[in-house]
This record gives structure tokens, C-alpha cells and sequence, in this order.
């Protein structure tokens, strides 16, 4: 049912059934988001797509599944096809699925106990893919072989359904992509607390704290008020919140991975080679890198960021953090204030899940070096690489797909071959294969990080961004329990 009126912030609910054929062949709304000052989509929106290559009628073979959840940092996104053009996928003979899910303060708001459940966002996931696992052998596609991935915040959340606590895990392999559940900016401090800032915020005589009378006022204000107070809420940490108490929720990341509470699953994850790089590019952010490196050099504790080292000594580990990069201050070296953010937002958690999952399970990783002709340049000097989200045109056809060099469109047939290999045989390069210039892809091991550097050519290495000596300074002052890496 549509989360509406009265199912505004409840839990997902099955569909009543209808009279006659249902037309699903046109891409349905997208979830309410703020797309700069506009408002877009709907809070009718729990849709999903399915892309099949074969016409099941005509054949009892079933198909494997990927099942795609899309990022934009819990607040933006959707699964429609001009986002999620499925057609690479289709020549794999690999059946597909995206979602929508609610999104920012709809998906992601809590009262940390019923009356608002958390992550509601995710639970719209977990409930398309209940959904896709008992419907999908009509579609063609085999309910028992189905990998679940995502791209950043979307990686963020596979990353979540593998720490699950749910009774029955119905997936089978995790492909994640730009993000993990131990990214630093997956998780929200104080969620309860933030619910009722952004009550006040709509309504200056609210003063009550208790949950059902900020759900009445939370459902009596139009979506526009609702995201316009929410969007004053919203920064690079934002909405979601991990209540490992409730029986549907969902473990604290970093402690439950190393400790193999999760799903146990192969797991394929990589990164970009400079994930950070082209979001400081955007407008004139740039400009702001010298700002932001002198008031890091200033306040050495800030370089923390999110990451609990205890208050008594932030300043001087910050100082220790900061060498591990440069010799000098942030101010005189700013491409290593780059590499620094891109390993703090991304590089380090993923490396870190890669490790930790790899005692387990299956375990495979990558940095994704290869520079599109389509994508953006650096604007700082001394420092380039491949940005975050460069690598979705490579499996996701977009309008540019048909001016891409030769060269291109071989890069973009390999990444799709890793991916379908994995959905199918839950390993990217199962066997020699000309396509791949017949290299072995070898898994993590805990005391030995190889991982497939993919570039105009493939090349294994170990150590990625020098994360033996990260990982050993971290461990050595992260306050456990500790939720982010």
C-alpha cells in the first residue's frame, strides 16, 4: 500500500490486489527528494522494475538476479530506467531489478522505538526484495540466486542487509559498490533527538516528547514544509541510524563484521581510485580547500571527523592521522587533504569490510583506475584520479554510451562480465577469459589485502592506499564499540 496520509512513516505494506491487467510497462515516480530548490516525486512511490531477457512463457530455465539498489546519499535517486538503463546486463542473460525507496527525512526519521521505526528506507528495500524472492521465477528469473548490490549510499545499504538480523537471508552474493555499512557517513548519532529538533522546527510550540504526538504533526504538514525544514537537517552524515535492539533492525557495523555477525555470502566491493576528488570539484567547492585544510591544521581533532578517539587526546592524534599523509601541514599539501577525505568517506571502510568479512566468506576487491573521455577533470592541481559515481556508465548505459571510444566500450563490457560473473558463479573471473586478459583474481585474505587494480589493464596489488598503517593506527585509538571505520 502507498505510504500515505495515515502510512506516512509506518512500515512497508503489500499491495491489495486489482481487477483485470496491471500496465507495468512505463517507469513509475520517483520518491519525494529536493533536486536543488525543487521538489520532485512522490510519497506514492514503492515501485520496482524488472528487465528479463528471455520471455519466461517460452522456457523453464531460470535466470540468476541482480537486485540493484540505487545511492544518492539517502536522499536522492531512483531506480527508473533513464538512471538504471539495464540493457548491458540483458546480453548476460542476468535478470534485473531496481527499486525506489523513501528517501531523507521519510525513510530515514526515527523515534528509536515503534512508533516510528527506524529506517524505514531500508525496510522499503527488504521488503522489494521479500517481494522480488517469492515473485521473481514468474519473471524468469531464480528466486534461489539472487545478489543483492549498490552504489554508494546504495552500497551502504547492502552493506546493511548483510548485518540484518532478519530470520531467513534470501540473497545469495552482495556487490558493493562506492560504500559500505562501516562508511563514516552511514550512521546517525542521536536519531530520537534530531526527530524532535525538526518537529520543533515545524511547528515553534511543539513541545511535547512524546512519540505518537510528533507522528500526529509529522503527518499533518505537506511534503514541501516536510522536506524544506529537513533539507536544514540534511548534511553529508544524514538520516539513517542502526537500532541493534530492535528484532528487525540491523547489528552495529564494524564490531558485527569483524566478529562475523552477518550474512554469510561472497562478497564483491571495490572503490574509485580518487572517490572524493570530483565532489570537492562541484560549483566553487574548490575554492574552499584551502579554507577547510587551514581550519583542519587549526583544529587537529576535526581531522577525526566522526571517528570516537576519546576527547583527551583528539588534538594530538589528529595531528598523528594527519602524518600518515603528509609531512607538513594540510594547508601546503592539499591533494593529500584529498586523498585523505576520499579514504575517510570511502576507501578505508570498504578496505576495512573487505578484511574483516574476508575471515568468513568469499571476498573479493577493487579499485576502479579507469578515466572515462566522459568524465570530469580535476580542478586540483597535483591531484587526479577516477571520482565517485564515474564508474556507473560502465554498467548502467547511459545517452553517452554510443559516442564512447573502442576503448570505452571494452572497459564497459569487462566491468559488466565482473559484475553478471559474480551474479552467476559468486566470483568475477571465475575462469581464464580473453575479455579479461586471462588474469586470476585472488581473494582477501586477513593477513594478505590483494585486490584487482581494473584500469585500461588489470593488475593484482595488495595494501591498497597504504592501509596496513591506517588500519593499525585506527585500531589503536578508535573507542570501541566502534559503529564507523
Amino acid at each position: 500500500m502507498p505510504p500515505v496520509g495515515k502510512r506516512r512513516f509506518k512500515e512497508p505494506e503489500p499491495v491489495q490486489g486489482w481487477k483485470g491487467i496491471y500496465n507495468a510497462t512505463e517507469n513509475k515516480k520517483m520518491c519525494t527528494q529536493k533536486l536543488g530548490a525543487i521538489l520532485i516525486g512522490e510519497e506514492d512511490c514503492l515501485y520496482l522494475n524488472i528487465y528479463t531477457p528471455v520471455n519466461p512463457k517460452n522456457t523453464t530455465k531460470r535466470l540468476p538476479v541482480f537486485f540493484w539498489i540505487h545511492g544518492g546519499a539517502f536522499i536522492l535517486g531512483s531506480g527508473v530506467y533513464d538512471m538504471q538503463n539495464p540493457s548491458y546486463f540483458m546480453d548476460e542473460e542476468v535478470v534485473v531489478v531496481t527499486i525506489n525507496y523513501r528517501l531523507g527525512i521519510l525513510g530515514f526519521l526515527t523515534t528509536e522505538d515503534s512508533v516510528i521505526p527506524a529506517n524505514l528506507g531500508l525496510r522499503d528495500q527488504r521488503f522489494a526484495l521479500e517481494w522480488t524472492y517469492a515473485n521473481i521465477e514468474r519473471f524468469g528469473g531464480d528466486p534461489l540466486n539472487i545478489v543483492i548490490g549498490g552504489e554508494s549510499a546504495g552500497s551502504a545499504s547492502v552493506g546493511y542487509h548483510l548485518l540484518g538480523t532478519h530470520e531467513k537471508p534470501i540473497f545469495t552474493g552482495a556487490f558493493l559498490a562506492s560504500g559500505s555499512s562501516m562508511s563514516t557517513w552511514t550512521y546517525q548519532e542521536n536519531p530520537r533527538e534530531r526527530a524532535f529538533k525538526v518537529a520543533r522546527k515545524l511547528d515553534e510550540t511543539f513541545d511535547s516528547t512524546d512519540s505518537a504526538s510528533l507522528l500526529a504533526l509529522l503527518r499533518n504538514v505537506t511534503k514541501e514544509f516536510l522536506f524544506y525544514v529537513a533539507s536544514e537537517e540534511e548534511s553529508y552524515v544524514n538520516w539513517i541510524s542502526v537500532l541493534p535492539n530492535d528484532k528487525n533492525g540491523y547489528n552495529p557495523p564494524t564490531d558485527a563484521i569483524e566478529n562475523g555477525n552477518f550474512v554469510k555470502v561472497p562478497v564483491l566491493m571495490g572503490f574509485n581510485s580518487e572517490e572524493s576528488l570530483c565532489p570537492l570539484d562541484v560549483g566553487n567547492s574548490t575554492r574552499d580547500l584551502p579554507k577547510l585544510a587551514k581550519e583542519l591544521d587549526n583544529n587537529t581533532s576535526h581531522i577525526l571527523g566522526v571517528m570516537d578517539v576519546g576527547r583527551q587526546n583528539a588534538t594530538k592524534i589528529g595531528i598523528k592521522l594527519r602524518r600518515l599523509y603528509t609531512n607538513g601541514l594540510f594547508e601546503d599539501d592539499i591533494p593529500a587533504l584529498v586523498r585523505y577525505i576520499s579514504d575517510y568517506n570511502f576507501i578505508t571502510g570498504i578496505t576495512k569490510h573487505a578484511k574483516s568479512a574476508s575471515q568468513f566468506i568469499p571476498t573479493y576487491l577493487y579499485e576502479f583506475s579507469f578515466k572515462s573521455s566522459t568524465g570530469k577533470d580535476s580542478t586540483v592541481p597535483g591531484i587526479n584520479g577516477t571520482c565517485h559515481g564515474e564508474d556507473l556508465p560502465f554498467y548502467w548505459k547511459d545517452f553517452l554510451a554510443k559516442i564512447l571510444p573502442e576503448k570505452e566500450r571494452i572497459i564497459a563490457r569487462r566491468f559488466v562480465r565482473i559484475i553478471s560473473n559474480f551474479v552467476k558463479h559468486k566470483n568475477p573471473m571465475p575462469h581464464p577469459d580473453p575479455l579479461f586478459e586471462n588474469v586470476t583474481w585472488p581473494v582477501v585474505r586477513p593477513n594478505e589485502i590483494k585486490y584487482m587494480n581494473f584500469g585500461e589493464h588489470f593488475k593484482v596489488e595488495a595494501n591498497p592506499r597504504n592501509f596496513s598503517n591506517i588500519e593499525a593506527f585506527l585500531d589503536t585509538h578508535l573507542v570501541k564499540p566502534v559503529y564507523v571505520y
